[in-house]
């Protein structure tokens, strides 16, 4: 039997400042042989929101925006754009991407290089049959939209990287998609070029009412552009959440160990709420942690953001000073802002980036100070994450 196709075409254009959708994901499965590459999510997406789906390499990120797009049929599970089912693997749905109501931003910008900047932002346009006079007016406004007026004439391999992602957004939204998909679409730009850009996309999401769906690996991207991210692992979502949850408030290790840096102790549970630290057992951490997961005698790994801490020449006095860690550096390496730092943290190797305001020679202790609130504690070998630059 062959799949339903969903031929409708909308039969105008909304406005540029026009109604973003909201989308829903249903148990959405794909598979690659006997590898689920995205395996049963759910996922809400809310109208006009910013969301990111951030994860390492293969963790099903790209997989799961190409779905949503129409670019991978999923082997299971259901899209819902707005009111409308974009694809139902058991309803035997399928709407072609052309018929989603979606523009897409790749990482490689997918310009045509035999055209001008005029020519590659009104090809959608010139496909959908409107008017030469319409196709200009808004070709042009949506150049001044992202900063390319009077750019129309310019042959586009002549344009530079940023110009390039300017003209990709620009062919994606002149004409105002319901949805638009980014899939890691500043990862080909340089280190600062990326920081301008970042604030440009976000600038360009307050004045363009479009649901933006984001792929990237980058944690800093995810954290600045988006209003919600969901994090990826294996296929599967660990949590989603503002930046502001998931980063202060992981749900997994893996969430806690990928988004920022952090130091790992590993130890055991001494007693309700305190950790006697692996290979310093005379040093002792106390922390929040939920019995009913974590019992007396377990071996535990608690993780620390380094900027919840203070540094301390020597050692700290005071029942306040409940939770100290040593570190006997045995390495410090400048990197600009900050200096890091490689030495023992009891039994373990540990790095830990340190302002570079205060710098620390090979040989010396350094006492890192931490309250219980900034200490989050997972069963020792709870899955962490490989940190992808």
């Amino acid at each position: 039997m062959t799949d339903h196709v969903d031929t409708a075409r909308r039969s105008s254009l909304v406005s540029p400042t026009g109604t973003g959708a909201a989308v829903r994901i249903e148990g959405l499965l794909k598979t690659f042989g006997a590898v689920a590459a995205v395996d049963h999510i759910d996922l809400d997406i809310k109208a006009g929101e910013f969301f990111t789906l951030l994860g390492p390499s293969g963790c099903g990120k790209t997989t799961t925006l190409r779905m949503i797009g129409g670019l991978e049929r999923p082997d299971a599970g259901k899209v819902t754009v707005g009111d409308d089912v974009v694809v139902s693997v058991s309803d035997r749905r399928f709407v072609q991407p052309d018929k989603r109501d979606m523009g897409m931003v790749f990482q490689s910008y997918a310009l045509w290089p035999h055209m001008t900047v005029f020519e590659n932002v009104a090809y959608p346009l010139k496909m959908r049959g409107l008017r030469k006079a319409d196709i200009r007016d808004r070709v042009e406004e949506t150049l001044r939209l992202v900063g390319l007026e009077g750019f129309s004439s310019r042959p586009s391999p002549l344009l530079s990287g940023g110009q390039q992602q300017r003209v990709a957004l620009a062919r994606a939204l002149v004409y105002s998609p319901r949805v638009l998909l980014l899939d890691e679409p500043l990862s080909n730009l340089d280190a600062k070029l990326r920081v301008t850009m970042r604030q440009e996309l976000k600038d360009l999401q307050t004045r363009v009412d479009v649901t933006m769906i984001y792929v990237t690996h980058d944690q800093t991207e995810a954290l600045s552009l988006s209003d919600r991210i969901a994090i990826m692992n294996s296929g599967r979502v660990e949590q989603v959440g503002t930046p502001q949850q998931i980063y202060l408030h992981p749900a997994t290790a893996f969430a806690q160990d990928f988004l920022g840096q952090t130091i790992s102790i590993d130890g055991r549970v001494d007693g309700p709420g305190v950790v006697k630290v692996a290979g310093d057992v005379e040093n002792l951490i106390h922390v929040a942690m939920d019995p009913a997961k974590i019992a007396v005698g377990d071996e535990v790994t608690v993780a620390i953001r380094p900027e919840q801490m203070l540094t301390h020449d020597t050692m700290p006095s005071g029942a306040e000073s409940r939770n100290i860690i040593r570190l006997v550096v045995e390495e410090a390496t400048f990197v600009g802002d900050h200096y890091e730092y490689k030495g023992q943290v009891g039994d373990a190797l540990a790095v830990i980036p340190l302002p570079s305001n205060k710098r620390y020679a090979v040989g010396e202790t350094v006492y890192l100070e931490f309250p219980e609130s900034a200490a989050a504690v997972w069963p020792k070998g709870a899955e962490v994450a490989d940190h992808i630059d």
